[in-house]
């Protein structure tokens, strides 16, 4: 699992929701530490500039085995952007959702009930 803050990624959240810790330079591509993410629809937000994003969302979690959930969240575009250095552009996309803990069998009281979860994925032109 990665959630971007080491500390995190060292331990706390690792037992909580049955993952297994990130090992640097190697793929741990576990079942438990494997999402998918499936879309099923996109259409523009009627409120802004942004999309709402209905997709099949599969996990294992706390669970014997991975369940699949259709889920509705926020996708948003991050405009390309000349890095600092100038040699490169990049640009993006956010996927915004969230989760109940307890429909993937996650049962510690160290997180909230619903899980709020953030994706970034980033492009670039190298």
């Amino acid at each position: 699992m990665n959630t971007g803050e080491p500390a995190r990624d060292g331990g706390c959240l690792v037992t909580t929701l049955a993952t297994t810790a990130i090992v640097p330079g190697t793929q741990n591509l576990t079942v438990g530490n494997v999402a998918l993410i499936k879309t099923t629809s996109v259409a523009l937000d009627p409120a802004g500039n942004d999309y709402i994003v209905t997709f099949n969302f599969t996990w294992k979690g706390g669970l014997a085995a991975p369940l699949t959930e259709s889920i509705t969240g926020k996708l948003t575009y991050v405009p390309e952007a000349v890095v600092p250095a100038g040699t490169y552009s990049d640009f993006g996309l956010t996927l915004v959702f969230e989760i109940n803990k307890a429909d993937f069998g996650i049962v510690s009281t160290e997180t909230a009930d619903k899980i709020d979860i953030t994706i970034n994925a980033n492009f670039n032109n190298k």
